[in-house]
């Protein structure tokens, strides 16, 4: 994936935006938007976005208990 590349070469803007572009339809979708959650944990240290990246995919995936099971606890 040319995200993991970007992170590899510590370009965490360029592996963000990569990830952005995958579209709803994708089959990747889902892993995207778990990379992103994770970048922004790992690499921005920004828990806020990183639970907010979690509830945007539960949100479009319509709230059910699958969806919302996926929903990581807080980190502390």
């Amino acid at each position: 994936m040319d995200a993991e590349l970007a992170l590899q070469r510590g370009d965490v803007q360029s592996a963000l935006v990569l990830l952005k572009s995958v579209t709803r339809g994708d089959p990747c979708y889902v892993r995207a938007r778990i990379a992103t959650a994770d970048i922004h944990l790992k690499h921005r240290s920004n828990k806020k976005l990183y639970l907010r990246a979690y509830e945007d995919l539960v949100d479009e995936e319509a709230p059910t208990i699958p969806a919302v099971c996926m929903l990581p606890l807080p980190p502390y």
